[in-house]
């Protein structure tokens, strides 16, 4: 792997988590998601299709920018 970075001229670039100028907003989001997911699987585990994750994900995402973009 680390051949083919240096044949490429690739580098790696890792943004500090909890920086908001760096990356942290988005990972904010991502555990806002996770929280949401996790509370909507708990009731239908056993039940899980295709089509339940992808309502859930819709209901996740509608959720998620329905939420003010500055403090009210």
């Amino acid at each position: 792997m680390s051949a083919f970075l240096q044949d490429n001229n690739l580098t790696w670039k890792f943004n500090p988590p909890y920086s908001s100028h760096m990356g942290g907003v988005w990972e904010r989001l991502i555990r806002v998601v996770h929280r949401i997911l996790d509370s909507m699987l708990m009731e239908h585990l056993a039940k899980l299709t295709h089509e339940v994750l992808s309502t859930f994900m819709a209901e996740v995402s509608f959720i998620v920018n329905s939420r003010p973009l500055v403090p009210v």
